[in-house]
């Protein structure tokens, strides 16, 4: 067995509860950005934001949007995000920029969810779209895993959902659960 299959059974084996004693703690804080919002803001990242989906979402905080088709799944995820009433606003989040992204540690490296949101009653919603396809397969169980146990331990600040393909209900359900 590599060691990175290793890595993974053994964080694996802990989001699972077999494990108990060894569940990794999470530092909630989002980033230290101030979210009060005075009209669009610039992106710290621009130059990576040539995306053509960046017109049409007046709730993403920055004028334009991150990577983003102008098709596709994900591109109707974040237009079902954009017309939620329960969002404040939301951000495209960027891959592989930890200092501008929020990201959470898996047993082999950083997981990029796909979207960020601040709701209207303060919480916070993380959204990682998957196809249908890819629900179910190895890496997105544990990162699954991992953002229910985030969500679990923010004490109801924070909300983790990956939606099986189209199913935009799965994310109304989890920003309706007020429990």
């Amino acid at each position: 067995m590599s060691q990175a299959s290793s890595s993974r059974e053994r964080v694996l084996a802990a989001l699972e509860l077999r494990e108990p004693d060894r569940v990794p703690t999470f530092d909630l804080m989002m980033d230290s950005i101030s979210y009060e919002i005075i009209g669009k803001k610039p992106s710290p990242v621009d130059r990576l934001l040539a995306s053509p989906a960046s017109d049409g979402f007046p709730r993403h905080y920055y004028s334009k949007v991150g990577d983003l088709e102008d098709k596709g799944e994900e591109f109707l995820c974040a237009q079902y995000i954009d017309r939620m009433d329960e969002v404040d606003f939301w951000v495209r989040n960027l891959d592989r920029q930890p200092t501008f992204s929020f990201w959470l540690q898996t047993s082999t490296d950083k997981f990029y969810p796909d979207f960020v949101c601040k709701l209207k009653d303060g919480r916070y919603l993380v959204v990682e779209y998957k196809g249908a396809d890819r629900w179910s397969n190895d890496d997105s169980k544990e990162k699954r895993r991992l953002g229910e146990l985030w969500a679990l331990k923010s004490g109801g600040k924070c909300l983790f959902v990956m939606p099986k393909g189209k199913d935009w209900g799965a994310i109304k359900a989890v920003v309706s659960d007020k429990s």
